[in-house]
């Protein structure tokens, strides 16, 4: 039994006739025939007279159209409970709750407290299973840095806030003694940057002043930055995440190149989500 053949059961037991419920249902005379059919015989027994003057009920039949009536409107009640719930919600994707993210969700916070947070903690090694997250529905938002992978395949996103880029390394490293870092300072080193794939601006930028240089994806975030620093290399992160790199050295990084962070989200969202959306734009834009 499944949900096609109850819906051509209930169909031909109100219009009484298989022509007018096959074509409100926009399919074959055939095709109904079949489902209905099928029914009967996973039920055992028949639920429907024919005759050349229509289709009646039998009494088993109206029996059974009572109760799959009360059954569909359960359903009904069950899903718009479910949905009006789920309507109440929002799940935010986050690495590490960032002061963006925390200012955006306390002012949402005080203008909806009617709109439970639910805040989904995602190791920095598996963004791309968060996006997974988004197409899913399972997340509603998610903070992250601007890469191209954002804006493919259904996914969109808006940029809120730009930050620099910083050059973190060991107290012991000979570029620890100075002001500040170019990237030909860079030349010849291990240079280890997180999922150096999706900042290609920057990947060109070190190929072309840093000759030499060995580019490194540290998508473990500060654990990377401890390994590659540790063994006499830099590592290129936001201005941001400064404290979690301590007790390195960090240093700032002269380029024109930004981070920028703000929140994906599904194209076409919702109200609740667009609602979000706007509440983080008044208080970052770019």
């Amino acid at each position: 039994m499944n949900d096609r053949q109850i819906v051509s059961f209930l169909s031909v037991a109100e219009c009484g006739s298989f022509s007018r419920a096959a074509r409100n249902q926009y399919i074959s005379p055939q095709a109904i025939i079949q489902q209905v059919d099928l029914l009967e015989k996973e039920v055992g027994v028949r639920l429907l007279i024919r005759s050349h003057h229509g289709v009646t009920l039998t009494e088993e039949g109206k029996q059974f159209y009572r109760g799959m009536l009360r059954i569909s409107s359960d359903i009904r009640a069950l899903l718009e409970q479910i949905r009006h719930t789920n309507a109440r919600r929002l799940r935010i994707g986050v690495f590490d709750m960032s002061q963006m993210m925390a200012a955006i969700c306390e002012r949402f916070s005080a203008i909806h407290p009617e709109i439970a947070q639910e805040y989904v903690m995602v190791p920095p090694e598996d963004w791309m299973d968060a996006l997974k997250l988004l197409h899913t529905g399972q997340l509603d938002v998610f903070e992250h840095a601007e890469v191209p992978q954002l804006y493919e395949d259904g996914l969109d996103f808006i940029p809120l806030k730009r930050d620099r880029f910083v050059c973190v390394m060991h107290t012991t490293h000979p570029l620890a003694r100075k002001d500040d870092i170019v990237p030909e300072d860079l030349a010849r080193l291990r240079i280890g940057i997180h999922d150096i794939s999706c900042v290609p601006a920057l990947q060109a930028l070190l190929q072309a002043r840093a000759p030499g240089s060995e580019l490194i994806s540290g998508n473990r975030g500060p654990l990377s930055a401890f390994d590659i620093c540790k063994n006499g290399g830099v590592f290129l992160t936001s201005k941001s995440f400064c404290e979690k790199y301590r007790p390195l050295r960090t240093l700032p990084f002269q380029c024109d190149l930004y981070w920028t962070y703000g929140i994906a989200f599904r194209q076409n969202p919702g109200p609740l989500v667009t609602r979000f959306i706007d509440n983080a734009k008044a208080l970052f834009i770019l």
